[in-house]
This record gives structure tokens, C-alpha cells and sequence, in this order.
């Protein structure tokens, strides 16, 4: 065998494990909506989704207390119009900027990735998550 197939063969077997590694890795990728909530909105919503996140103080519009949405929906979580709203379809005040669109950009750039799911994995997980907050006032 010459050098191009011992490389060959390095190269498809180095793709052959990372794959596998991957696909092993992959079976584990779900992460908890509370998770993601964590990651991506608690820094203005807070962990409770009151609104009062460590950066809300910092923010030109005051971050929405999250827990109300079925309340304010005649008592049915809205899971379609949430799923809209994260990724970017419906205009929220405040969201203009950098924060939830952007995050529905970086869960399409990581597609595809090791431990990762995809984008609307991420977001309907999320969605899921805000259903639970929900107060039952």
C-alpha cells in the first residue's frame, strides 16, 4: 500500500470513529428545556421567569414576568405563538437586538454538532420549560 492509502485509510477511519463517537454521543444530546432556559434567558427572565434576571436592571425595557403568559392567554399556554416568538417570527419589544434572535442563530450554527439537537429541538424544549412556570393563580 502507498502513502495516499495509508492516509486514505487513516483519514477514514479517524472519520469512521468520530462519527461513531458522535452518534454514541448524540443518543445523550437532549437537554432539559430547563437547561437551555438557564443558558439562554435566565440573565434577564431570571431561573423563576419573574422578570427579574441579574442583568434586567441593566436593560432599557424591564424583561416580562414569563409565568403569566397562560393567564394572559385566557388560561392556555400559547406553545405555537412561544415557539414563533423564540425563533424570531413574532416582534417581542425588547428582543431587537441581541437576545432571542441571536439565540435561535446560534442553535442553527450548532446543528449537526456533536451534543447538540437541533434548533427547534432547543427552542420547543425551551417552550416546554415555560409552560411548567406557569403560575396556577
Amino acid at each position: 500500500m502507498d502513502v495516499s492509502g495509508i492516509v486514505s485509510t487513516h483519514t477514514n477511519l479517524s472519520l469512521f470513529m468520530s462519527s461513531a463517537a458522535c452518534a454514541e454521543q448524540t443518543s445523550e444530546a437532549i437537554v432539559s428545556g430547563a437547561d437551555e432556559y438557564t443558558w439562554n434567558c435566565s440573565t434577564c427572565h431570571s431561573q423563576a421567569g419573574k422578570g427579574n434576571g441579574p442583568l434586567a436592571a441593566l436593560l432599557i425595557k424591564n424583561p416580562s414576568d414569563l409565568t403569566h403568559i397562560s393567564r394572559d392567554n385566557g388560561g392556555i399556554f400559547p406553545s405555537q405563538h412561544m415557539f414563533e416568538v423564540n425563533v424570531g417570527r413574532k416582534d417581542i419589544p425588547g428582543h431587537q437586538t441581541f437576545q432571542i434572535l441571536g439565540s435561535w442563530d446560534r442553535f442553527r450554527q450548532t446543528e449537526g454538532q456533536c451534543d447538540y439537537n437541533s434548533a427547534e429541538t432547543r427552542i420547543r424544549e425551551i417552550v416546554n420549560y415555560l409552560e411548567s412556570l406557569q403560575a396556577t393563580e
